[in-house]
C-alpha cells in the first residue's frame, strides 16, 4: 500500500499485491483508494485440478467497494433523576 495523499479533505492509495489459497488458486491485484471508495483490479490464477475446467486460462475480475465511515459520536445527554427512583 502507498498512501498517495492523506490530508484533511482527500485520501488516496494505491495497492499491489498478491493473494493465495494453498493448492488451489492465486490472485494478482491492483487497486485504488479515493476517499471512500476503493476500485480494484484483479487477475485470477488457477493451478489446481480444476485448470482443466477453465481451459488453464484466469479470471479477470473488477471490484468496487463504497466505505461508509462512522460518524463522530456526539454528546449524550443525561436526564437527572430524582434519588427515590
Amino acid at each position: 500500500k502507498l498512501v498517495l495523499t492523506n490530508d484533511a479533505y482527500h485520501y488516496q492509495a494505491v495497492y499491489l499485491g498478491t493473494w493465495l489459497r494453498t493448492g488451489d488458486a492465486g490472485c494478482l491485484v491492483v487497486a485504488m483508494d479515493y476517499d471512500n471508495v476503493n476500485v480494484g483490479f484483479s487477475y485470477d490464477l488457477n493451478y489446481s485440478d480444476l485448470r482443466e475446467a477453465s481451459s488453464r486460462k484466469g479470471g479477470f475480475e473488477i471490484s468496487f467497494r463504497y466505505i461508509i465511515k462512522d460518524k463522530p459520536i456526539g454528546r449524550v445527554k443525561y436526564t437527572i433523576c430524582p434519588d427515590y427512583i
